[in-house]
């Protein structure tokens, strides 16, 4: 009688002794050939009767591989991931090898954070945020202003000037003009 191949060896056709399943494969009992592991999981070993997930914080894109690669900053792996997963806009990530999206951070007002975000960035002179989880920060609108970073309003603008939408500060009308209203 013929007796099946051990779980983490494999017998091609019947032909001869059971081989050891090499790594980045595996072999459950009875194989027939060495299977390759799945993006997302893996066999660091020889002889594995089946391969194993990657690790939360870790991800593996290609079939028949022996180890996982870590998630970058911005992103995160659960387990068994096969690719990492971005932050989703409004959030951000500073951690390496994060294992879900609990791991990214919400952005705060006078901030924004596209998608896979590392870090929170400041809104530049002339735009806001003001509220949290943004993705952009809002240019501010003619008639108003803002001169410093990271704000979350815009100021109105000034009599004796005018603000084009976006304007870091008032532009002064030109000599022998007034704005005589607030907000122009």
């Amino acid at each position: 009688a013929c007796d099946a191949c051990a779980a983490g060896t494999f017998s091609f056709e019947g032909f001869g002794e059971c081989a050891a399943c090499p790594a980045g494969t595996g072999c459950p009992v009875g194989s027939a050939e060495a299977l390759k592991c799945a993006p997302g999981t893996v066999a660091p070993n020889a002889s594995m009767a089946a391969c194993v997930k990657c690790a939360a914080g870790k991800y593996q894109a290609e079939a028949g591989q022996l180890s996982c690669d870590g998630c970058e900053a911005g992103t995160y792996c659960e387990a068994g991931a096969n690719a990492q997963t971005r932050c989703k806009a409004g959030y951000y990530s500073n951690k390496v090898e994060a294992g879900d999206a609990a791991d990214c951070k919400l952005c705060t007002p006078g901030h924004a954070c596209p998608s896979g975000s590392i870090a929170m960035i400041r809104c530049h002179p002339g735009s806001v945020a003001n509220q949290s989880g943004q993705a952009a920060c809002r240019k501010c609108a003619a008639g108003t202003f803002q001169s410093s970073r990271g704000q979350q309003e815009c100021k109105v603008c000034a009599l004796g000037g005018y603000c084009t939408k976006g304007a870091s500060s008032p532009i002064p009308c030109e000599a022998g003009r007034f704005g005589n209203r607030l907000g122009l």
